[in-house]
């Protein structure tokens, strides 16, 4: 008998949340802009989704993502990059995103975070290059860096300093 009892408190309590809704989260959704390069926000309410409201590989690069677009960029959507690519460069995140049809790297340097090497990244402040090692041998990437953002895969860009200057003038 407990367990019914149980059971049916719990059915009326899911059925009260269901038809109660949050009509605030609805109501605050209606006065937000579209931004083209973020995806639609998930419905408040929905899971554990509606608590990152960014596109994959966004979160961190909204700004930029932005910028870069009203510089007349063609932006494709981001995506996260390959686990530990990000870190072997002393970043805490890394995305991909096609600009004008080719893809470039975007990374997000924090000086708090566990990933972030003060070393590698004042290499890239001089010499515009990161060197990492790979199975005991090492390389050295093109980077840019610009505040707690980089930028690679853009010398072989057919706009690559197009993106450059637009990338250091952010």
């Amino acid at each position: 008998m407990r367990k019914l009892l149980m059971l049916a408190f719990t059915m009326l309590l899911a059925l009260g949340v269901a038809a109660c809704g949050n009509d605030e989260a609805k109501d605050t959704n209606k006065d937000v802009e579209k931004d083209p390069v973020v995806k639609e926000e998930t419905p408040a309410g929905e899971g554990e989704a509606a608590e990152d409201s960014t596109a994959d590989g966004e979160s961190g690069f909204e700004d930029l993502l932005i910028y870069m677009k009203a510089m007349d960029f063609e932006m494709g959507e981001p995506t996260d990059q390959v686990e530990g690519v990000a870190e072997s460069l002393g970043a805490e995140k890394g995305i991909l995103v096609t600009v004008d049809e080719i893809e470039v790297q975007f990374y997000l340097f924090d000086p708090e975070g566990p990933n972030y090497d003060a070393d590698k990244y004042a290499e890239a402040e001089t010499d515009k290059t990161i060197t990492i090692d790979v199975g005991g041998e090492e390389f050295s990437i093109p980077v840019i860096v610009n505040g707690n953002y980089g930028l690679a895969n853009h010398e072989d860009h057919y706009k690559g300093e197009e993106i450059v200057e637009a990338f250091t003038n952010f």
